[in-house]
C-alpha cells in the first residue's frame, strides 16, 4: 500500500518509527533521505563489494586445504566448521544492525564476518563436504537419484525463501527478522551435526589419507644434504611452497602432459577459467 507522508522520530541505534501495514512499528529501517543519498549509496556498494571480495577470495585460497583436511579427518567436523562460520556471520549481522555506533569501525564490522567465514571455507568447503558426505553414504545405484534430490531441495529453497522473507517481513515489521530466524535454523544445524549426524569416513579410511599426506621420512641427513646443494633459485621455491602450501590443491587446474605426448592438457585450466567467468556475470548484479 501507499504510505501517506510522516515524520521519522530517531531512537538510540538508529531505529526510527516507520509505518507499515500493522500500523507505526518500530523497526530497524533507513528513511528515505539516506536511501536517496549518493554518498550513502556508495558506502552500501562498496561494503557490498568488499564483503563479497573478501569471502571469495579466502574461500577460493582455503577451500582447497579444507578439503584435504576432510579427508583425514573427517566430513562432519569440516561441516561443523562451515556451519560455525555462517553463524558468525548472521551474529555479526544483527550486533552491526543493533549497535554499529560501539562498534570499532561502524559498519564496516561487517566486514569481520567473511574474513573468518572465509578462512573457515565459507560455501564452498561446506559445499564439497556435503557432496563429500553424499559420495561415502550412497551406491552407485541412488547416487545420481540422492545428488538431484539434493540439488532440487537447495533450489526449491532459494525460490521459497525469498517469498517466506518478505511474509516475514511484512508480519513482524521487522526487517531483522529473517535474521533471527536464520541465527537459529543455523544453530540447530551445527547441533544436529556436532552431536546426531554420524561420521561417515571409516577411521581406517582417515588414517590412510593422513600417512598419505604426511609420509615418514627416516633419512633426514640426505634432506640436509640435498638443501645444502639446491640452488637459490629452489631454496626459494621450497620455502614458499611451505608458506603456501594451502595453495597446493590448486595445482589440479595447471595443464598437465598425459601420457607419453609432449602436449600439455589444458581442460581443467580452461574449465577453470570458464566457471569463474560465468561466475562474474552471476555475481556483478549484486555488486
Amino acid at each position: 500500500p501507499e504510505y501517506e507522508a510522516f515524520d521519522l522520530v530517531p531512537r538510540s541505534g538508529g531505529v526510527m518509527d516507520w509505518p507499515s501495514n500493522l500500523g507505526t512499528v518500530t523497526i530497524p529501517r533507513p528513511s528515505p533521505k539516506c536511501q536517496a543519498d549518493p554518498e550513502v549509496q556508495q558506502a552500501a556498494a562498496s561494503i557490498g563489494a568488499l564483503i563479497t571480495t573478501i569471502m571469495g577470495a579466502l574461500s577460493c585460497l582455503t577451500a582447497g586445504w579444507w578439503g584435504k583436511f576432510c579427508d583425514r579427518h573427517g566430513r562432519v567436523k569440516v561441516l561443523s566448521i562451515t556451519l560455525f562460520g555462517a553463524l558468525l556471520s548472521d551474529f555479526v549481522f544483527i550486533l552491526v544492525a543493533m549497535a554499529s555506533e560501539r562498534l570499532p569501525g561502524g559498519y564496516r564490522f561487517l566486514t569481520v564476518a567473511p574474513v573468518v567465514d572465509g578462512i573457515l571455507g565459507g560455501i564452498a568447503t561446506g559445499s564439497a563436504a556435503t557432496h563429500a558426505y553424499l559420495s561415502d553414504t550412497t551406491t552407485s545405484l541412488n547416487r545420481s537419484r540422492i545428488f538431484s534430490l539434493m540439488l532440487g531441495l537447495l533450489f526449491g529453497g532459494m525460490a521459497v525463501g525469498p517469498i517466506i522473507g518478505g511474509q516475514l517481513i511484512t508480519s513482524t515489521g521487522n526487517l531483522l527478522s529473517v535474521f533471527y530466524i536464520s541465527f537459529v535454523v543455523h544453530l540447530v544445524y551445527l547441533f544436529i551435526t556436532l552431536f546426531i549426524i554420524p561420521e561417515s569416513l571409516k577411521k581406517e579410511v582417515m588414517e590412510s589419507n593422513r600417512k598419505q599426506s604426511n609420509p615418514v621420512t627416516s633419512d633426514a641427513p640426505s634432506t640436509q644434504l640435498i638443501w645444502k646443494y639446491m640452488t637459490t633459485t629452489q631454496r626459494t621455491s621450497q620455502i614458499l611452497g611451505g608458506v603456501f602450501f594451502f595453495l597446493t590443491p590448486l595445482s589440479v587446474f595447471l595443464p598437465r602432459k598425459t601420457g607419453n605426448s609432449q602436449q600439455k592438457n589444458w581442460n581443467l585450466t580452461f574449465l577453470a577459467i570458464a566457471y569463474g567467468v560465468i561466475t562474474l556475470l552471476i555475481a556483478s548484479p549484486d555488486l
